[in-house]
């Protein structure tokens, strides 16, 4: 089992190496991130290092790498970073907190899914995903790369989903739908029929009552 470096030295960087420091076996070795943005030469008692000069310190056939990037750019920054480490020769980690329930062995790499995730049996997960807490993942849905799912959110069933989605907190995806790729799916949304590629999908936004009191109310 190898040791891990987190790329970023972040606010995410700093949760997920909490994370593994109290539920994974496996120890935090450093941080690293581009040249251009190297500002410091420690983070959370870890060295950081930059990522031009990675290998030089910590080599593939010792380490892997654990991705600590958002969804900036409907996760095109995520990918990017992705496919410079495999060049590079790294197994891109993934990270599954204990609190989930997987009946699903059909998971690629660089996974990282938080508290209370639910994905049921015959369920599909590319790579690069990132699932905040409670999402769930019902049977026989299909998850492509490098999507980001904000907490609660709830595909039904038979939901195939392409690459780079963004799916908002407590968001709800009907079953047997097909969502493209570059989907947008907001918080609170119900998404009915299929996407195209880059689709917006919101609820309707909620409004203050002219006129009305509380009180006139409850």
């Amino acid at each position: 089992m190898k040791n891990i470096v987190i790329f970023g030295d972040n606010d995410f960087g700093r949760l997920l190496k909490y994370y593994l420091d109290i539920d994974d076996e496996r120890e935090v070795a450093a941080f690293t991130v581009n040249r251009e943005y190297l500002k410091r030469d420690e983070f959370c008692g870890k060295p950081v290092v930059a990522f031009e000069e990675l290998t030089e310190k910590y080599p593939a056939s010792a380490y892997e790498i654990l991705i600590a990037i958002g969804n900036s750019k409907m996760n095109q920054v995520r990918e990017s970073i992705y496919k410079k480490c495999k060049e590079m020769g790294y197994t891109i980690a993934s990270y599954i907190h204990s609190s989930c329930s997987i009946h699903s062995k059909d998971i690629g790499e660089g996974n990282i899914l938080l508290e209370n995730c639910l994905v049921y049996p015959f369920a599909k997960i590319g790579n690069g995903n990132l699932l905040w807490d409670h999402v769930l993942i019902s049977h026989d849905c299909v998850v492509g790369d490098f999507n980001t799912f904000s907490s609660y959110a709830d595909l039904c069933g038979y939901v195939k989903i392409g690459n780079n989605g963004y799916f908002g907190k407590h968001c709800i995806l009907n079953d047997f739908m097909e969502v493209a790729d570059y989907t947008l799916v907001g918080a609170a949304a119900y998404a009915k029929k299929n996407t195209k590629p880059y689709d917006v999908v919101v609820p309707a936004r909620s409004v203050v009552l002219d006129g009305k009191n509380s009180t006139d109310l409850m």
